[in-house]
């Protein structure tokens, strides 16, 4: 009767322990809002909590990097330091305003082991504004002087989408292996009839490094498997159906593309690529009505030859005219196994649910 009773006491102090531990965890949380610190080769966070940190704080989808994750434990703040060179963090360059958006997302994981309902994840960011310099020197002036104005276009802003089922689904963020998805890219500006976008350079990794091109430098599907050639439907938007596609063993799908901004020459329509011929130029029909003194449209020459008869005429030129004219756009998505049978009972459950 004794041995009993200590073992009773024994297995209550043990559950006892396990629930004032399961309740620690429980009760905490972040203590006011988290500091942002935007440094010169670094992106980093720093919070409070209302006690002891007991888990981890890591980049999302990088838990298994030691540089990408921070177990200091055992006081009421933590602190995580994200180089710009590692774990996946995201350069993004923004023509309006001009400079690099850097961005991460940072978990907080308040158990030791599991990832439960208490943990939290930011979405950081922090923005490095590119400066313009002045040169100045001395000049001889004339009396006679020539003004020059300029006016400035506000260049469009672009975005990178996953749709599900087509061109006006709602956004997808996970997704199931074969499920049917639309890519989709938008600029928007209040500049009609001015720009052309050129989509290109796309590729998809999975945060480590595994980094695969599907539309090539000059706008061209590299594996129509993962995704066709892109279709520009305007100006300002393109996009291809895909299959849901995914690593072995990694769920996570970061996708990123540069959008090339142009001028839009007068009379034309926006040059697309032609991905059946020589992947290095566009091929466009275009419309010329030459006129005394006139430019030519294509290389800023005029017209001398008189035996040169065209109303329609093929022109090429590089896809991309200025370097300094192109953003990245990123979207990622969190792609899921799941089998036949799982996912018809899955269906029956949602629909027992309505």
């Amino acid at each position: 009767m004794i041995l009993f009773k200590i073992y009773y006491i024994v297995i209550l102090l043990y559950f006892y322990k396990i629930n004032f531990s399961y309740g620690n965890f429980l009760e905490n949380s972040v203590d006011g809002e988290p500091q942002i610190i935007c440094g010169p080769l670094s992106i980093a966070m720093n919070f409070n909590t209302t006690k002891n940190f007991e888990g981890h704080v890591f980049v999302k989808g990088m838990y298994n990097e030691k540089n990408c994750r921070n177990d200091d434990i055992g006081k009421k703040n933590a602190y995580i330091e994200v180089p710009f060179d590692m774990c996946n963090v995201l350069k993004t360059r923004s023509l309006n305003p001009k400079g690099i958006f850097i961005s991460t997302t940072i978990v907080i994981s308040f158990h030791s082991k599991f990832i439960t309902k208490m943990d939290k994840a930011y979405r950081i960011q922090c923005f490095y504004m590119e400066t313009e310099r002045t040169v100045t020197t001395n000049i001889e002036v004339n009396d006679m002087t020539t003004i020059q104005q300029n006016y400035d276009l506000p260049l469009p802003v672009c975005k990178y989408e996953i749709l599900n089922g087509g061109p006006y689904g709602e956004i997808v963020t996970i997704s199931t292996i074969g499920n049917l998805v639309y890519h989709k890219w938008t600029c928007e500006t209040e500049n009609i009839d001015s720009f052309c976008m050129l989509i290109h350079s796309c590729y998809v990794d999975d945060g480590n490094s595994n980094k695969i091109e599907i539309i090539d430098k000059n706008g061209c599907s590299v594996d129509k498997a993962l995704i066709n050639n892109i279709e520009y439907t305007s100006d300002f938007v393109g996009g291809q159906l895909s299959s849901v596609y995914k690593y072995a063993d990694r769920p996570q799908m970061y996708y990123q593309c540069q959008i090339s901004i142009n001028i839009k020459e007068l009379y034309q329509s926006c040059p697309r690529p032609n991905c059946t011929d020589d992947n290095n130029y566009i091929s466009q029909i275009v419309d010329i009505v030459p006129k005394e003194d006139d430019e030519n449209i294509f290389n800023g020459t005029i017209f001398s030859d008189p035996e040169i008869e065209v109303s329609k005429m093929f022109r090429k030129r590089s896809l991309i005219n200025n370097n300094n004219n192109i953003l990245d756009v990123r979207t990622e998505l969190t792609t899921v196994d799941i089998t036949k049978e799982e996912k018809e009972m899955f269906c029956k459950l949602i629909a027992g649910e309505r």
